[in-house]
């Protein structure tokens, strides 16, 4: 009876070995379903808050106001290497309409190094009021490719958090130029919006963000992301001439440098090679 009763003991003491085995099994295989190393590609979209920052134009007083200015990103296709669970290499190729509303109760104010001075200038060129409160925006339309580098919480996890940070290159597609919530252009002179503003500019990004995995192949992230523009994105030395004149400067001596950036809300969906 002992000898039996020792058979079945270690028939329950198998089993349950074989049963953490398993355990232990399919828990390894679903952390190993959503790791690891390779290539991920996906689309993003992203509601942002954008701004041109100028010291001239914060410091013009009741003249000139910069207003909030939030727009829609369009959207954005983005690929990843990963290197390991907690380290990848990003690119990115993002649409972005940004740039800086202005509000003010006389453009026409002296001072000839804030932007009330180019607003007054494109108001009289398209014969629009200069007199009273007044509206205007400085659109910039660009294509944003950031070179990123993404440290991660353990990306086998059903839930992870992420933390980016790179260089960006700032592509000017397009400029317009709004008063009272009209384009205008510059008649009569040779130039357009597009001249005034640097074809190329480089950013500095940062993110901070979560991922989901959703399966095997499939992820969710969603992201606050940051970007600041070292350079110009005013072309200081732009000249015009107008109605065959001689030629003259668009942005006055003594203008401070205009900085892009921009604050964004980023939500991703991404498919794992």
């Amino acid at each position: 009876m002992l000898i039996s009763l020792k058979k079945k003991l270690k028939q329950v003491k198998n089993t349950n070995l074989l049963k953490a085995a398993v355990i232990c099994g399919i828990s390894l295989a679903g952390s190993r379903a959503f790791a690891q190393n390779g290539f991920e590609f996906g689309l993003s979209y992203m509601i942002q808050k954008s701004a041109l920052f100028n010291k001239s134009d914060m410091n013009a007083g009741p003249e000139l106001n910069q207003a909030n200015t939030i727009d829609y990103l369009g959207g954005g296709v983005t690929a990843a290497y990963k290197v390991n669970r907690h380290f990848a290499v990003e690119m990115d190729v993002l649409l972005s309409r940004q740039g800086q509303k202005y509000t003010g109760n006389d453009m026409m104010t002296p001072n000839n190094t804030a932007y009330n001075s180019e607003v007054a200038f494109q108001a009289v060129l398209n014969n629009k009021e200069t007199t009273g409160d007044y509206q205007a925006k400085a659109e910039l339309n660009c294509v944003k490719i950031p070179f990123l580098f993404k440290f991660t919480t353990n990306n086998t996890k059903r839930m992870f958090y992420t933390l980016s940070a790179g260089p960006q290159a700032n592509l000017m597609k397009s400029a317009v130029f709004e008063v009272n919530k009209e384009d205008v252009t510059l008649p009569g002179t040779d130039i357009t919006p597009n001249d005034v503003y640097r074809r190329i500019t480089v950013d500095g990004v940062m993110a901070l963000g979560m991922g989901f995995n959703l399966s095997r192949h499939f992820a969710l992230s969603t992201q606050l992301r940051f970007d600041y523009g070292f350079q110009d994105v005013e072309k200081k030395d732009a000249t015009f001439s107008y109605e065959g004149g001689p030629q003259e400067k668009y942005y006055d001596d003594g203008r401070a440098a205009t900085h892009n950036a921009t604050a964004a809300l980023m939500v991703g969906l991404s498919y794992k090679l």
